[in-house]
């Protein structure tokens, strides 16, 4: 009961919108969606390359779904005249899609993600960094990766154990919706970090702390 909602309820505003998925067209619903009161209006990539400037790296996802109009092109372009080459990387699940990207804009740096990584995925060319599912992570992995000339990135560690573990296994970045945590964590060079990543590996993931089960039981509910 009350388990599903209207996106727009949390906009105060409980009505349909066009689904862009289904109808192609992202531009009528990002005009829709700027109509709304929100609290933070919903950037788009330019706004969000502007905001970011000098201070911060991007690292930006393209999604494949078939309704895309030149994804690859359009985000290049973008980058290119914000002049950010250096700032953003262009990450995805689909390998076409980073093979495009080093075709038209070899300066810009290519993320795949996945959950899995196998020997024969190690020196893929047009690959400049893997970002691998947090819980298949391990340091063995990293230096593999690293040994390869490649970047180690991974995803998405928000509880404090997945962050705990993703820590200790020495990405080059980590992907989370918990920055501060992930901060807070850095900064205090928490001692506990390797009884925290082995425990679960010879005592199994019961063992792991109570936040982990949290999210166990979010998915279930």
């Amino acid at each position: 009961e009350h388990k599903v909602h209207l996106l727009l309820e949390y906009a105060g505003d409980a009505r349909d919108i066009a689904d862009p998925w289904y109808t192609g067209n992202f531009d009528v619903t990002y005009e829709d969606v700027q109509k709304l009161n929100l609290v933070e209006p919903i950037p788009t990539l330019d706004e969000a390359i502007k905001v970011a400037g000098k201070k911060l790296d991007l690292m930006i996802e393209l999604k494949v779904t078939g309704n895309e109009r030149s994804l690859v092109e359009r985000t290049v372009a973008l980058i290119r005249k914000n002049q950010a080459e250096e700032r953003c990387s262009i990450a995805s699940m689909d390998l076409e899609t980073l093979e495009r990207v080093k075709e038209i804009a070899p300066e810009i740096k290519t993320i795949y993600i996945t959950s899995l990584l196998y020997g024969d995925q190690y020196n893929i060319d047009y690959v400049d960094g893997y970002s691998i599912q947090y819980t298949f992570l391990n340091p063995l992995l990293v230096s593999q990766i690293h040994a390869a000339g490649k970047e180690a990135y991974t995803w998405t560690a928000n509880s404090e154990w997945g962050i705990r573990r993703a820590i200790y296994c020495q990405p080059d970045g980590i992907v989370t919706d918990n920055p501060y945590l992930v901060q807070y964590f850095l900064e205090s060079g928490d001692q506990s970090l390797l009884l925290e990543f082995w425990t679960p590996v010879f005592f199994g993931y019961p063992t792991a702390p109570a936040v982990m089960l949290d999210e166990v039981n979010d998915l279930l509910e």
